[in-house]
């Protein structure tokens, strides 16, 4: 009984590093469909998908921010998801964002 418990509980592990990995991809690729070059001021728009440094101002919304492979300066607010993939987010003491999710980086104050 111990044996098949350990088989059903690495299965649950295995469900959810694979359901990572493809939420993951699936940005990585829908990023790179709308890749943009040089530098990125998300100033009125509602979703920014970068691959390049971005910053988003004092007194500046944006809805969603995901950047890729680069950093992000925030100094205004982000009303839902800043989400950094190999990156680092920089939150100025001016900066409101609802959730910050960074993998493979960090997240600075400051």
């Amino acid at each position: 009984m111990n044996r098949i418990y350990k088989v059903f509980h690495h299965l649950g592990s295995f469900r959810r590093s694979v359901s990572i990995t493809l939420v993951t991809f699936l940005l990585i690729v829908f990023g790179a469909s709308i890749r943009g070059t040089g530098v990125v001021y998300a100033n009125e728009v509602s979703r920014v998908i970068s691959h390049s440094a971005t910053f988003l101002a004092q007194g500046e919304t944006a809805n969603d921010i995901v950047v890729i492979g680069n950093d992000v300066h925030v100094a205004g607010t982000v009303t839902d998801n800043l989400i950094v993939i190999n990156g680092t987010a920089y939150l100025a003491p001016t900066a409101h964002v609802e959730s910050v999710i960074d993998i493979g980086g960090q997240v600075r104050r400051g």
